[in-house]
């Protein structure tokens, strides 16, 4: 396997190659230029989970070499904080809403650490009161160079029900995890359920043991064993890696500089194999992606140059005949994929009308019961609203969030299934394209390329999420109303609750309804677009290949010969790249081109 660099460079020459074969080989140029941002950035988010209380914030401020992040005694509140590699020492505040960002610089770790917790403490900022969206951490961290994005996360299982729906909420958006216990608990219940939920969402977990500075050398086999059956008894791993740290010695270390410390805590070999895994399996899994998108390009590359040269070399009046022909079956392909997306407006529809209907019973439900919380409530708050009102404003958030995990749970399925069954029909249909020119003009008939795998578009948990709408509104009973005998007011607060809660039912099922309606908008868009970039690109592969072809020798007849040399040639140089991407041709060594005769050579 080539280095980023190998490999990115090929990408960009031969970019800059069909660029120089003529314009109706620019949108292949375009697409490999898309590959080329993807591997240049290669950002990998890397989540840091467990219960609370494991020693996560001290982990990963052990990891970066400096005390950035806030721990506490108490749960930190439900703001995701993600740290990613700068020169400068930044963070960055975004707010719900649209609100300008806050931005800090400080060179002073201490100072990074308060201005974060100012946002993060759910001591400090109860229930996000503050309506932060995410804070985002720019530090100079090696680890962070790698292009990995570190997540803190708040933790399972404290007091907060909302940091819990937060967390396993975001799983789908992690590359990987490091998941973390310690002996002290041992493994609850609590984590192994969540473990079941990390494992179906996240790739690749790395199971750290933290606290060991606590344990004997012989108390450490005993936990670390102990972890290990837990894992494949109930956990159903194979055979688990299982790493013993100590976040509290890593963190020292790390600040005083001592590398027999930093061994001691477990954190050398830790750090050593994510190095590895972030140089090799990760780079890997990216780069057989790339490559295999990379082939697939210039193999329409290819089938175009095949279409060129068979139909330079067929009699012009033969030439006329099977142009006039494939444009019949690129026109029956035409009006198919018009019936297709007819299909797909309909099925959209049908989704969003089920959005609706589940909306409208959400309303039902939640009305009925928070109504029936606030009657039980208010009876045992001899009727005075005040109290009501702080704890439905604590029960919304953990109403609602749950709600809205299941939603994109279940649009998920619905989305993807629906797309997947379009992506076939789409596939056939791109083949008949393909197959009607193999057949007419006798060239290779080749594979149209890497299977979609449609899912439903959404942004990230604390993206999409706009925040739970909590204030009740005015709960007083009025001034003339304090004077009534409470058997008269009963009627007229129980009216005012109810009138509340269906105001806040509204506002939150509202906030779920259209978060989810704008992912599925974008997610039928987005397979509408490419499916006519496919079409368009295949068409153009193909019959453009041949009009193009047959204009050329009706201007230019007596440079046919001339032309089906040079196309030939291309062609060759399109089939060794090909080989190239699909790791056949001088794998590991660098390849450049030589202008003068735009033909490879490889290095001595």
């Amino acid at each position: 396997m080539q280095t980023d660099g190998g490999l990115l460079s090929n990408i960009i020459k031969d970019t800059g190659y069909l660029q120089n074969l003529g314009p109706v080989y620019h949108s292949y140029a375009g697409s490999l230029d898309l590959l080329q941002e993807r591997l240049s950035e290669g950002r990998f988010h890397l989540a840091v989970l467990g219960q609370f209380k494991r020693g996560k914030s001290t982990l990963l401020n052990a990891l970066l070499g400096d005390q950035i992040l806030p721990s506490s005694v108490i749960p930190l509140t439900a703001v995701p904080t993600l740290i990613q590699y700068s020169d400068k020492k930044e963070v960055r505040v975004r707010f719900l809403g649209g609100r300008e960002d806050n931005i800090f610089q400080s060179d002073d770790p201490a100072m990074i650490r308060q201005y974060v917790e100012t946002y993060v403490s759910e001591e400090i900022n109860p229930h996000n009161k503050l309506q932060v969206l995410q804070v985002e951490i720019l530090w100079p961290s090696p680890l962070l160079a790698k292009g990995v994005i570190l997540i803190d996360t708040p933790g399972i299982g404290s007091t907060h029900q909302h940091n819990t729906e937060m967390t396993i909420t975001f799983l789908s958006e992690c590359d990987a995890a490091l998941f973390l216990i310690s002996s002290d608990p041992p493994m609850t219940d609590t984590e192994l359920a969540f473990l079941k939920q990390i494992k179906a969402a996240v790739p690749k977990i790395f199971f750290l043991l933290n606290k060991i500075d606590y344990l004997s050398e012989e108390e450490k086999v005993v936990a670390a064993e102990f972890f290990r059956q837990t894992l494949i008894e109930k956990g159903e791993y194979i055979d688990p890696l299982i790493f013993l740290v100590s976040a509290k010695w890593g963190l020292s270390a790390a600040l005083i500089d001592d590398p027999n410390l930093w061994y001691q805590s477990g954190l050398s070999a830790l750090s050593d194999h994510l190095f590895s895994f972030l140089t090799q399996e990760k780079t890997d899994v990216l780069h057989t992606a790339i490559r295999q998108r990379a082939a697939a390009l210039m193999q329409e590359v290819s089938m175009h140059l095949a279409l060129e040269i068979r139909s330079l070399e067929l009699p012009m009046s033969d030439l006329e005949v099977k142009q006039e022909l494939f444009k019949g079956k690129i026109n029956e392909a035409m009006l198919q994929q018009r019936r297709s997306q007819d299909v797909l407006a309909g099925d959209h529809k049908r989704v969003i009308d089920w959005l609706e209907e589940w909306a409208r019973d959400l309303i039902k439900k939640a009305e009925k019961d928070f109504m029936e919380r606030s009657i039980i409530l208010l009876e045992a708050n001899g009727y005075n609203p005040a109290p009501v009102h702080d704890i439905i404003a604590e029960e919304l958030p953990d109403y609602f969030e749950p709600e809205l995990r299941a939603l994109t749970s279940v649009y998920e399925k619905k989305v993807s299934l629906l797309l997947s069954e379009h992506q076939q029909q789409a596939d056939v249909l791109i083949r008949s394209i393909i197959s009607a020119a193999a057949d007419l003009f006798a060239i290779p008939l080749h594979e149209i390329g890497e299977k979609k795998v449609w899912v439903l578009d959404h942004e990230p948990y604390w993206v999409s999420r706009t925040g739970w709408q909590t204030l009740v509104g005015s709960l007083t009973d009025g001034v003339f109303g304090k004077f009534l005998p409470l058997s008269l007011r009963k009627k007229g607060i129980i009216e005012d609750m109810r009138s509340n809660i269906n105001r806040l039912v509204l506002h939150n099922t509202e906030n779920i309804r259209w978060a989810t309606m704008l992912n599925i908008n974008k997610t039928f868009s987005r397979f509408t677009c490419e499916f006519n970039a496919d079409m368009n690109r295949i068409i153009e592969a193909t019959g453009g290949a041949v009009d193009a072809t047959v204009e050329f020798r009706a201007r230019h007849a007596e440079k046919t010969g001339e032309r089906l040399s040079q196309v030939k040639h291309e062609l060759n140089l399109v089939e060794e790249r090909i080989e190239y991407y699909r790791g056949g041709c001088n794998a590991g060594v660098p390849l450049v081109w030589d202008r003068s005769v735009w033909i490879f050579k490889v290095h001595p």
